[in-house]
């Protein structure tokens, strides 16, 4: 991961501010936030991964969007513009389209989010966090972050020598390769469960968890830190403020409601949108003051 200005804050920053970003987009379903939450999510995803990382993930992702806007149209009939009719009798309408679209739109912008905040929020970060509160959950998602992806690199490495082995997933007929790609996730299960025990026993080996353990901070608060902090609260408190009063409410049943374009609704998302592009603009910002420090430095030409 290359060097980013947001994943140098302080933890507790880092843990509000996807609270914040996070909650807002998954209770609503207002296209224009989901768009905007989608769109910021993707661009801070590109400086933290590149555009091919951000690529796989956003293609990976598609097919269960699909499959939810599919879905919800087969099973949800509720509306009144009917675009046509099953042979069963059930309508497919045009507000359960739109609403299944809104759905995929969440589910991506929320998969974007996710992406990034597990590579920002380190094991370190985690157990610092919750180390010492609630030492049981800080445990379980430090290893859930990271058992991720060890998981799906020990599935590519077993399915690798089970090829070579004339076991792969792409040998033999189509019940042969069940059978194969059945004994490979079997494989890598029954890894990540051996995995997760010796971790759970290393931990406890070094006192994780016990009421007096002491700990070495690496975190500290600057005040980069608290003029971020001063941003999220109003920011919070905006968001709770427009949730409760219906101002970023928006439906689809029985008929589609109109997209709030009012002077309140404009403020709320440019704010939102703003909010949402903290760590990009951070990261810009630090890459400013950086070459405008790195230009006074340089000794001139025509000097030497």
């Amino acid at each position: 991961m290359k060097r980013d200005a947001f994943s140098g804050c302080h933890p507790v920053i880092n843990l509000i501010f996807y609270i914040l970003v996070v909650g807002m987009t998954m209770f609503t379903r207002n296209p224009v936030i989901l768009g905007l939450s989608l769109l910021s999510g993707t661009l801070y995803a590109l400086n933290l991964s590149g555009f091919r990382t951000c690529l796989k993930l956003l293609a990976g992702s598609l097919p269960l969007s699909l499959s939810v806007i599919v879905f919800n149209g087969l099973f949800n009939h509720r509306g009144m513009t009917v675009l046509f009719t099953f042979p069963g009798g059930n309508a497919f309408t045009l507000e359960s389209l739109i609403f299944g679209l809104c759905s995929a739109l969440l589910l991506e912008a929320v998969l974007i989010w996710l992406h990034s905040f597990y590579r920002i929020m380190s094991m370190e970060k985690t157990i610092f966090l919750f180390g010492r509160i609630i030492p049981d959950l800080g445990l379980v998602v430090s290893m859930a972050g990271r058992l991720v992806p060890l998981y799906l690199k020990t599935i590519r490495r077993t399915a690798e020598l089970a090829e070579m082995t004339g076991r792969g997933i792409r040998q033999g007929g189509p019940v042969r390769r069940i059978k194969n790609t059945a004994g490979i996730l079997s494989i890598a299960l029954t890894w990540a469960l051996e995995h997760g025990i010796s971790t759970a026993r290393s931990m406890k080996m070094r006192g994780y968890g016990l009421v007096g353990r002491t700990s070495y901070e690496l975190y500290h608060f600057h005040r980069r830190d608290v003029i971020l902090l001063l941003i999220m609260i109003p920011a919070g408190i905006l968001g709770v403020i427009a949730y409760l009063s219906g101002l970023c409410y928006w439906t689809t049943f029985p008929v589609i409601m109109e997209i709030g374009t009012g002077p309140l609704s404009l403020i709320l998302y440019g704010v939102f949108f703003a909010f949402s592009l903290m760590p990009v603009l951070l990261q810009a910002g630090e890459e400013i003051s950086w070459n405008r420090y790195l230009n006074s430095k340089t000794i001139p030409s025509d000097t030497i």
